[in-house]
């Protein structure tokens, strides 16, 4: 999203920025050009498009395995995740796996509104040191409002012991009161909204500080989608091993398709402080799933901005 960058200069990775001077507290758009060729609004929205995919091809076979050990746990079943997964193979295959799928690519232009929305607000908030934090809140909160209704679908369909289509689950919601189509709003919040604000942070710093050596990887290009992986990575493990019991509450709050059948949030509670280990169900896929899937997208999204600039630069 955004970094403090202090008087001194600092080299950038695509080149020489083009002022001789760098203001303190000036924080610099996630989705601009650290070279100083400013990409377009619809660049920004195809390169946060092209990371998104990419990180859900990998991500979400682990993103189903951590939802039915959540639910496993809370019903008193814990299971391992490689048995877990060697049965969903036995049973219904690699689609079993995928399951899931539809609603998770039907979030994809929320993200890319997430992150229009949140650039817009930075740019607009004057460069200040609070800037950064105030667009992602206020991104991530509107993009998840708007997401509710396909993020429980999704996590109906991924928390499904059977095979469940995405139809059966549209049809179930729409029986339902609209009430009912944001069951769990209150911790995907608790959990998404952190979540940006440690992971974005961690992000930044870690750009600014870790640098890959150009006779490590002499191609501009592949450095670029290499540092965007590592650092991804970093950021990715950090935020999931923070926000991981806002995680599990989100999952039994939301896995069933009916809304009566739901646990209150008072009784989801008085599990969590009897069984504390609950809290950090799943955590084994959640922190492959994360790491994974994010230096995955930031590769994607990174590399596909730095083709961009190229162009431009022709």
């Amino acid at each position: 999203l955004a970094i403090c960058r202090p008087k001194a200069i600092r080299p950038f990775p695509h080149g020489p920025h083009p002022s001789s001077q760098v203001r303190e507290f000036s924080f610099d758009p996630i989705m601009s050009s650290g070279s100083g060729i400013e990409v377009s609004a619809v660049e920004r929205a195809a390169s946060a498009l092209v990371g998104y995919m990419m990180g859900g091809v990998v991500v979400l076979p682990f993103d189903r395995l951590k939802t039915l050990m959540q639910v496993a746990a809370r019903n008193g079943q814990p299971t391992g995740s490689v048995a877990l997964a060697r049965r969903i193979l036995e049973t219904q295959g690699l689609r079993g796996l995928y399951q899931g799928a539809h609603p998770h690519m039907l979030i994809a232009p929320f993200t890319m509104f997430y992150y229009s929305v949140y650039d817009e607000l930075l740019q607009r908030g004057g460069g200040g040191p609070w800037a950064p934090l105030g667009a992602a809140v206020c991104a991530r909160t509107l993009e998840t409002t708007l997401r509710m209704p396909l993020e429980l679908v999704r996590t109906q369909m991924q928390a499904a012991e059977g095979t469940v289509t995405l139809w059966q689950c549209f049809r179930a919601q729409w029986s339902q009161p609209p009430r009912a189509w944001f069951r769990g709003y209150v911790p995907t919040l608790m959990r998404d909204v952190p979540f940006s604000a440690i992971y974005w942070v961690t992000y930044e710093q870690s750009k600014q500080r870790v640098k890959l050596p150009a006779d490590w990887v002499p191609n501009p290009g592949l450095r670029t989608w290499a540092h965007g992986f590592c650092c991804g990575a970093f950021a990715g493990m950090v935020a999931a091993l923070a926000t991981t019991p806002t995680d599990v509450i989100k999952t039994v709050r939301q896995h069933h398709v009916e809304a009566g059948m739901s646990p209150s949030y008072r009784e989801i509670f008085r599990y969590l402080v009897q069984s504390p280990r609950l809290a950090f169900a799943g955590i084994g896929p959640r922190l492959i799933r994360i790491p994974l899937g994010l230096s995955t997208m930031m590769s994607g999204l990174e590399a596909t901005k730095w083709m961009f600039e190229q162009r431009r630069l022709r």
